[in-house]
């Protein structure tokens, strides 16, 4: 029977567990995760598409076959339209435009529906048309643009290399330096990749529209209109720190402004969408209100055989496992906690389908999600498993990864995974964290020189690619789901969580360490910080035997109201924690829609996590009271974490005023 708190502990729970999840590995198939990929990816599935919308209902019918409790949430977007795109070297002699480009990607494998599939463009693109000269700005980093700072890039258009940071912030950066339009390329030369274009979002959470017309091309393209971008007295030298830059033997002379001259044209709309969420429940049985959620995005910019069809599949391949395990007749079972399983849509357009879900359901989420499991790329390769999220979430990572055996081997996953990093943005995570206060993870099996960028989000990105190179026969796709669904079981399971929260003040320990130490901080006055990292770290120190002695009880009492209420008290800590350092924005964060002070994506790279940013910010003024005023900021919130680990622990009120909107 359960106790006074509504929880049941059993003195074979532990037992009870591993089974469990040895058995949910063993009902994985990489067959089915291929048949669903398959299903999935055979045409182009945009957001607000009717394929999108077909494939919809078919995740509603599928969850419904795993035996899960389904609902679906439709609502809509304004999305963008690109009707023109066209681009064309200009002449300099005559000043009249030479031959359009081929903008087209082709068809080398015969994919179905390939004309049907979006043209390579810029999501929000802005909408114009420029004619100008080319300039070369290597990655389009904040710190590319300081190495050409006594260039004028007015009037110009600026070209760049794809990758590093987010293409949207290429574009910001662009237009902050006068630029008039940017154009993106890559460096593969494979003649499989060579016509190879892109399709991507350059505006994200938070981002205004983009004024200015942004065209991503293919590697043969930029062959062709980069000659002559270093002829002509106003074109300066490549930096030496470009070397690497790809494309030395046209850049040689200069990266311009030269007799490279070309005329650039997008034409965009806005039009209204309806996009759909799906999402399929198994209830709790001892702690129902309680949720460990997973999700993965269901759209894709063409065939999204990697991105992000690699986890949708995987995903729906955990509900079907962990479906037929509450619904098998012979044993039934039903998870501590909630589960829940979520297909977002139109994730490729700014996130759209998971934040609208969050915004509208955060003080719900801060009374009842434990973790949030995302999936995004979840394999492109198979030399090693990179993790990004919550210290929170590291045991519990470390925890499954020591469970599951890599395929065709005994050795454990753990032999394989790159050191754990913090969250950054770009997929379906973010809001979690960043509003809700949730615990997160990102997991993807990738390569350490990786392929999948010479086709991601582009045609090429298909069930061709995948089987041929990203991951033939389906294995790793296979072994993920192992890793999500184990993850999913220990949080969903474990009477005591497997979240520590001694390893998050140690990693905070550690970042404000490096700041601290760091030669050119020592303006800052840091003893304020040091001294609430100390109490942090104390507490959490109590915490952890707090946690300890919860588990030891888990182990020996059966049903004791007293040990139930030390294990609810010691998880309230685990996964509350996080909520304690969501902020009010800028003032806070030092960005608006951004909450979290601890981790905030980067002011100049969208996709990359930015610890501290309010701190780092300032530092980087050299003004001791702007800094000190940051550090006294963020500190505040470390000593209310340590004050909430300590209360929480004794079962203090205070909690419902953390755990509810601040």
């Amino acid at each position: 029977p359960p106790t006074p708190c509504g929880e049941r502990y059993s003195l074979f729970s532990r037992e009870r567990s591993a089974s469990q999840r040895a058995a949910f590995r063993n009902a994985t198939s990489s067959d089915r995760i291929y048949r669903w990929a398959q299903e999935f990816s055979d045409l182009p599935h945009l957001a607000g598409s009717a394929r999108n919308t077909e494939l919809a209902k078919r995740t509603v019918q599928l969850f419904t076959e795993f035996g899960l409790e389904v609902r679906s949430q439709t609502f809509p977007t304004v999305l963008s339209n690109t009707t023109k795109r066209r681009l064309r070297k200009i002449n300099v002699t005559s000043n009249t435009p030479l031959a359009d480009l081929d903008l087209d990607e082709v068809n080398i494998k015969k994919q179905q529906s390939w004309s049907s599939a979006l043209p390579a463009s810029n999501g929000f693109s802005g909408s114009g048309l420029a004619r100008a000269p080319l300039v070369w700005v290597n990655y389009g980093r904040q710190e590319d643009f300081d190495a050409v700072l006594s260039l004028n890039l007015t009037g110009t258009i600026v070209m760049v290399r794809y990758g590093k940071i987010f293409r949207g912030d290429k574009v910001k950066l662009a237009a902050q330096r006068g630029a008039v339009g940017v154009i993106i390329t890559h460096i593969w030369r494979a003649n499989y990749f060579g016509r190879r274009s892109l399709n991507d979002d350059v505006m994200g959470k938070g981002f205004t529209l983009p004024k200015i017309p942004v065209l991503p091309i293919s590697f043969r393209n930029a062959r062709r209109i980069l000659p002559g971008i270093g002829n002509g007295i106003t074109s300066r030298h490549l930096p030496d720190q470009w070397r690497d830059t790809g494309f030395l033997d046209l850049l040689g002379g200069g990266i311009g402004p030269g007799d490279a001259v070309v005329e650039l044209e997008v034409r965009r709309t806005l039009q209204r969408y309806n996009v759909t969420n799906v999402f399929g429940v198994i209830p709790g049985e001892e702690e129902p209100d309680k949720a460990v959620i997973i999700g993965s995005h269901r759209d894709a910019w063409t065939y999204g055989a990697g991105d992000a069809i690699s986890g949708h599949a995987t995903m729906l391949e955990v509900a079907r496992a962990l479906g037929r395990m509450a619904n098998n007749p012979a044993a039934p079972w039903r998870p501590r906690r909630t589960i829940e399983f979520c297909s977002w849509d139109a994730e490729e357009w700014s996130i759209v389908g998971s934040v609208e879900y969050v915004e509208t359901n955060a003080e719900l989420l801060r009374q009842r999600a434990v973790a949030y499991l995302n999936m995004d790329i979840a394999v492109s390769g198979s030399e090693m498993l990179s993790l990004s999220g919550s210290p929170l979430m590291e045991t519990v990572a470390t925890i499954a990864a020591s469970e599951v055996l890599l395929p065709n081997s005994t050795l454990p996953l753990s032999s394989m995974v790159a050191p754990f990093t913090a969250p950054g943005s770009g997929s379906d995570h973010v809001g979690f964290i960043q509003v809700a206060g949730v615990p997160v993870i990102d997991s993807t099996f990738e390569n350490r020189t990786s392929s999948y960028e010479a086709v991601y989000h582009s045609n090429y990105d298909n069930l061709d690619w995948m089987s041929r190179f990203g991951d033939p026969g389906y294995l790793f796709h296979r072994t993920m789901a192992q890793f999500q669904g184990t993850m999913l079981l220990l949080l969903a399971d474990s009477a005591v969580l497997p979240m520590y929260v001694e390893v998050y003040a140690s990693r905070i320990n550690s970042w404000v360490s490096s700041f601290a130490s760091h030669p050119d901080n020592k303006f800052a006055d840091f003893s304020f910080m040091l001294n609430s990292v100390q109490l942090l770290s104390d507490a959490c120190s109590i915490g952890k035997s707090r946690r300890e002695l919860a588990a030891q009880q888990d182990a020996q009492v059966d049903t004791l109201v007293s040990a139930s209420r030390m294990i609810d008290r010691v998880n309230r800590v685990s996964y509350g924690m996080e909520r304690v350092f969501v902020g009010r924005g800028a003032v806070d964060s030092g960005q608006t829609w951004y909450l979290h002070v601890i981790f905030t994506p980067s002011a100049v790279d969208f996709y990359s996590a930015s610890t501290m940013p309010l701190i780092a910010d300032a530092l980087r003024t050299k003004n001791a009271t702007l800094a000190n005023f940051a550090l006294g900021r963020v500190a505040q919130f470390i000593r209310r974490a340590a004050t909430f680990v300590n209360e929480t622990s004794v079962a203090s009120p205070w909690y419902t005023n953390v755990l509810g909107q601040q």
